[in-house]
């Protein structure tokens, strides 16, 4: 873990509730610092990178949730670690540690990894609906996708690429289809990729919630911000 907190830089997306106009969550992203990132890319440490990153998640969260206790993080999560029930439980530790606080670090996959998933990654997706944690499906595709079977697995958010969305009048009805029948499940629609105000305004017949460029690109997290959070984190356990 000391290794992970000396080469990786975390950044946060925003995603905007597009009524109100504000910050409703934030996407986790994270990249390596010079040559440390063929080695922490490596498999073998895919784990212990995400369990750093949730763990991370959950110190930015709890700063975060002081102005608004609303707040989500969607963190990445790989498939590697989902296959591993060791990693997994580990998860479920740190999700459990802060009762209040983490039942706002969504768990982020994308729909593509999702398809090929082993029967033993589909297991821990299965391990970790039942452990309470809620789930995003980043970069869907809504033809084939079984909202159904999504609830079953606590996904409350799915992530369509402003692109597969179109723009008024060229929205298709299979997207508002879909959105009608995400909504009917508790599943919010979030459009990612969002390029101008113009689009975000047309958006809003489609979905709540909305990230890209035409709000804010990722803001890198300064690494003292995290050391001071999860100070404070320490000392409230004491």
């Amino acid at each position: 873990m000391t290794s992970f907190a000396e080469s990786v830089v975390i950044s946060l997306e925003p995603v905007i509730d597009l009524f109100s106009g504000k910050t409703a969550h934030y996407r986790l992203h994270h990249a390596f610092e010079g040559a440390e990132k063929s080695a922490a890319e490596r498999a073998e440490r895919r784990p212990a990178l995400d369990i750093y990153l949730y763990r991370e998640a959950l110190v930015l969260l709890r700063r975060l949730r002081r102005r608004d206790n609303q707040l989500g993080i969607l963190v990445p999560i790989s498939s590697t670690t989902l296959a591993i029930p060791e990693a997994l439980s580990r998860l479920a530790q740190v999700h459990a540690s802060e009762p209040g606080i983490s039942d706002g670090l969504i768990v982020d996959i994308p729909h593509a990894v999702l398809a090929s998933l082993s029967q033993a990654s589909l297991e821990g997706l299965a391990y970790m609906a039942r452990a309470g944690i809620e789930m995003s499906l980043s970069n869907a595709a809504v033809a084939g996708l079984d909202l159904a079977a999504l609830d079953k697995l606590n996904v409350r958010y799915v992530g369509l690429s402003s692109g597969s969305v179109g723009s008024e009048p060229k929205q298709s009805a299979g997207i508002a289809n879909f959105v009608q029948a995400a909504r009917a499940l508790h599943v919010q629609v979030i459009v990612t990729g969002v390029a101008n105000a113009q689009q975000a305004t047309q958006l809003m017949r489609v979905a709540r919630f909305a990230s890209g460029p035409a709000f804010a690109e990722p803001r890198r997290v300064r690494k003292d911000v995290v050391s001071q959070a999860a100070d404070e984190v320490s000392a409230a356990a004491e």
